[in-house]
């Protein structure tokens, strides 16, 4: 099991393989400033042959605005002073932009500084995602600074308020230092408990927002909508939080109720009187209607009546020997035939003394 001496890796073969095989950039620089080494990675991302780098100024390896600094990165590094890892850029013949972080260690020989060994991590793909989380953020703190609507960044564990804009201070009335060394639940008038119940409702509801009450510092107290939704400032979970003052519009909806159910309650009223009074209507029409029949019943008796009166009013044509009277036909009956024909009366026969003395002759001798 012993390794045999062929078998032995060359130290230095090692180390340049190695040195190729990694992901990191790594040059070295003379004191004169030229490139005596520059390995795989160096030449893959600066697009540029190894032929070509060799023998050149570290420069062309580093963009205009960083030349100063990195040469007197190198400068420290010779004369023994510790310099710690920076970032650079790099702008390759494509037109590619490359970041890299940028460390160096100084070369010595016999206790000699003869060079630097730069290595160089890339880092684009982390400077793109600062940038554009940094970009973000300014976006945000413009949009918050500007933004005429009320806006508090508030941390929901402690309530502590972490800022505040300018909407915000022209509302509540505090200066923005005060302000940023409150806590929310000096504003939000409402107790756990409550807050609890809010949260409740607006569930139930299925509003988005939450209904606080807030004081001002005046002591004025004001009802507010608060939208607020959790967002990561610089790796700390804040809510950020827009507040609209719906005081009047509440006053306006409380008004709104209560003429509604005065309303209402007039309308009940109303309904009542006209039912009563239609209850009467009805009532006094039936005993019209009823007055009307009585009325209709009688002209109808008084027709009956009048007419009757008229068959018998007027001049009655009478035989003066026999009494009988003549009709309209021309014919003559007896008196109390056409009486009865044209009136209600009836007739009981008997005879007066005079035609009895007259016709029973006889009769009347006896007695």
């Amino acid at each position: 099991g012993q390794i045999k001496p062929q078998d032995v890796i060359d130290e230095k073969d090692f180390e340049h393989r190695l040195l190729e095989s990694i992901q990191d950039g790594v040059y070295a620089v003379d004191l004169e400033g030229r490139l005596t080494y520059v390995n795989e990675a160096v030449v893959r991302r600066t697009e540029l042959s190894r032929e070509f780098l060799l023998g050149k100024k570290f420069e062309i390896l580093i963009a205009d605005q960083y030349k100063k600094l990195v040469q007197q990165n190198f400068d420290d590094r010779i004369n023994g002073k510790v310099v710690t890892p920076y970032e650079i850029s790099y702008t390759s013949p494509s037109g590619k932009l490359l970041w890299v972080e940028l460390d160096t260690k100084a070369v010595y020989d016999n206790d000699q500084a003869i060079g630097i060994v730069a290595i160089t991590h890339e880092i684009t793909r982390r400077k793109h995602v600062e940038n554009e989380l940094r970009e973000s953020e300014q976006r945000f703190r413009s949009l918050f600074e500007d933004h005429k609507a009320i806006m508090l960044l508030f941390d929901p564990g402690c309530g502590e308020i972490v800022d505040v804009n300018q909407a915000a201070v022209r509302f509540y009335g505090y200066t923005r230092e005060r302000m940023r060394q409150m806590s929310i639940r000096e504003i939000n008038q409402l107790g756990p408990d409550e807050i609890a119940e809010e949260e409740a409702l607006r569930k139930k509801e299925n509003r988005d927002y939450f209904i606080f009450p807030h004081m001002l510092a005046s002591g004025e107290i004001r009802i507010v909508e608060v939208h607020s939704t959790p967002i990561n400032i610089q790796g700390r979970m804040l809510f950020f939080s827009i507040v609209h003052d719906i005081t009047e519009r509440r006053k306006a909806e409380e008004s709104l109720t209560h003429y509604r159910v005065h309303l209402e309650e007039l309308v009940r009223e109303r309904t009542n009187t006209l039912e009563m009074k239609n209850e009467q209507l009805i009532r006094e029409i039936s005993q019209r209607k009823e007055a009307e029949s009585e009325r209709e019943k009688l002209i109808v008796e008084l027709r009956g009546a009048i007419a009757r009166i008229k068959a018998l009013s007027g001049l009655l044509p009478i035989c003066s020997a026999c009494k009988r009277i003549r009709d309209d036909r021309g014919y003559w009956e007896q008196i109390e035939i056409y009486i009865s024909e044209h009136s209600e009366a009836d007739f009981s026969h008997s005879i007066c003394p005079e035609c009895s003395a007259r016709i029973y002759p006889e009769l009347e001798n006896n007695t």
